[in-house]
């Protein structure tokens, strides 16, 4: 694994923990979902073929070695995309590609439309959300374990449950240590934020912007409806199409590690190349 530093950052909310392995690479910024932590993405900070990226990965408020947020009130993708850019602030991270997982999307989502530049959003099993309840349910597969993810309290048979729903076989036993670490409030609190249509209309957003937009997701999710993806009016949408990683669950990301960094640093490539050229062309015409 690559070396890096360890931070602890004070914002508002929360003690934010976060790693970074600094550098001049273009950053990537790492963002988990509901009940994980940072060390999800232990593998792409093992992957060489990412190592001329700046990888920053954050603990969300309430979850891994973060602190609980002091007030609930922040535990909506509003708040939480405060305290990520407050952390950004902090470590001077400008123009970041973001890579979101789950909650972690809908977060990069909402920094996004927050006006915070972005070169790019990769959205791993995150499907972006019309504001209110039915579109979490057009997006979603209608399993009764659904409910837990809007549970504040867990029972060790809950955390289990949790566990397999968002890792499936993934074999990083961290996984239920992390469910059971999370803040509970977290849960509860986003799903009434979602209930009571608060929030940006991310739906909306990212059919609208000009963003470039990577979306990842596994072929056996079992929480996602895959044909969600197919309605959305994307002009921005990398290669045109939604990736699906075979063999892959809802963490495809740790279901098929390589498969996953070959979609990620293809887009991170083009992405870069872009802009580079968008750099160039500006050069040539003030010259």
């Amino acid at each position: 694994m690559r070396n890096y530093k360890s931070h602890v950052i004070s914002t508002p909310d929360a003690e934010i923990a976060c790693v970074d392995t600094g550098g001049n690479g273009m950053p990537l910024v790492m963002l988990h979902g509901s009940g994980a932590s940072k060390h999800v993405f232990c593998p792409q900070f093992s992957d060489q073929s990412l190592n001329e990226y700046r990888l920053i990965a954050i603990d969300l408020p309430g979850h891994g070695n973060s602190s609980d947020a002091a007030d609930s009130a922040a535990y909506n993708h509003r708040g939480l995309a405060r305290a990520v850019g407050l952390v950004l602030d902090q470590l001077e991270v400008v123009n970041p590609a973001i890579a979101g997982w789950a909650l972690g999307g809908n977060i990069a989502i909402e920094l996004a439309a927050s006006g915070r530049k972005v070169r790019g959003l990769a959205l791993i099993s995150a499907p972006p959300l019309p504001r209110g309840p039915f579109g979490f349910f057009r997006a979603h597969q209608p399993k009764f374990d659904m409910l837990l993810t809007m549970k504040e309290r867990f029972t060790e048979n809950d955390a289990e449950r949790f566990t397999s729903l968002i890792f499936g076989d993934c074999p990083d036993r961290r996984g239920l240590a992390s469910v059971l670490r999370a803040d509970g409030r977290c849960r509860a609190h986003l799903a009434k934020a979602m209930f009571h249509g608060e929030g940006i209309d991310q739906r909306r957003f990212v059919e609208n912007t000009d963003i470039p937009l990577s979306i990842i997701n596994g072929q056996h999710d079992p929480l996602l409806r895959l044909n969600y993806f197919d309605d959305l009016n994307l002009h921005s949408l990398w290669r045109g199409e939604s990736q699906t990683i075979a063999d892959a669950g809802h963490a495809c990301f740790l279901d098929q590690p390589q498969a996953f960094a070959e979609l990620l640093t293809g887009f991170l490539s083009d992405i870069g190349h872009a802009a580079l050229s968008s750099r160039t062309s500006a050069t040539v015409i003030a010259a």
